[in-house]
C-alpha cells in the first residue's frame, strides 16, 4: 500500500495538523479534503496591537425573575441564576432517617444517618410540581404528583401488609 499503514487508510482518519499522519510518516492527500491550516501560537484581536492577548469580562446578564411557588424558600424569582433552566423553586426538605442502616462517612472522618428525603420541586418551564424522591446525597427523580401518591400508597400497602 504505498506507505502508509493500512489502518490510517481511511482519508478521513485523524492526522496531525503538520502535515504528518498518525506514524509520523506523510499523509495522503485528497484532493477532495482541504487540509486545516497551521495553528498559531497565540489569539488576536483587533485591539491588542500585537503585544499579547487582549481578555475581556463580560457581565452577567440579569434574568426575569419568575414567579416562585409559594412554598418555594428562596420565594425571589431567583434573578441571581445564570441560566434560566436554573431558576427553580425548591421546597423545604423532609428527611426519613434510616435508623438500620450504618452511617454514612464522609471526608476528615465525619459520618451522618443514612436517609431517604423528598421535597416539592418546580422546573422553570413545567407547568407543575413535582415531588422528589431520593436517597441521602445521591440523584433521585421528581415525579408527577400522582406518580408519588401511586407510590405512597404501595408504600403504605406493603407497611399493612407486614402488619397483618
Amino acid at each position: 500500500m504505498d506507505g502508509v499503514s493500512p489502518r490510517l487508510s481511511d482519508p478521513y482518519m485523524a492526522f496531525s495538523r503538520d502535515g504528518t499522519g498518525q506514524n509520523g510518516r506523510p499523509r495522503r492527500t485528497n484532493k477532495h479534503r482541504p487540509r486545516p491550516g497551521p495553528i498559531t501560537n497565540r489569539m488576536e484581536n483587533d485591539h491588542d496591537c500585537g503585544d499579547g492577548m487582549t481578555t475581556h469580562t463580560f457581565p452577567a446578564l440579569g434574568l426575569e425573575p419568575i414567579t416562585c411557588q409559594p412554598w418555594c424558600e428562596a420565594s425571589d424569582g431567583h434573578p441571581n441564576q445564570r441560566l434560566r433552566e436554573d431558576q427553580c423553586c425548591f421546597g423545604p426538605e423532609h428527611r426519613v432517617p434510616l435508623s438500620k442502616e450504618p452511617d454514612e462517612l464522609f471526608g476528615e472522618a465525619s459520618t451522618e444517618q443514612q436517609y431517604l428525603n423528598t421535597y416539592l420541586m418546580r422546573l422553570v418551564d413545567d407547568k407543575a410540581a413535582r415531588i422528589f424522591i431520593g436517597y441521602n446525597e445521591a440523584p433521585g427523580r421528581p415525579a408527577t404528583p400522582d406518580e408519588a401518591r401511586r407510590f405512597a400508597l404501595e408504600i403504605l400497602a406493603l407497611v399493612d401488609g407486614l402488619e397483618a
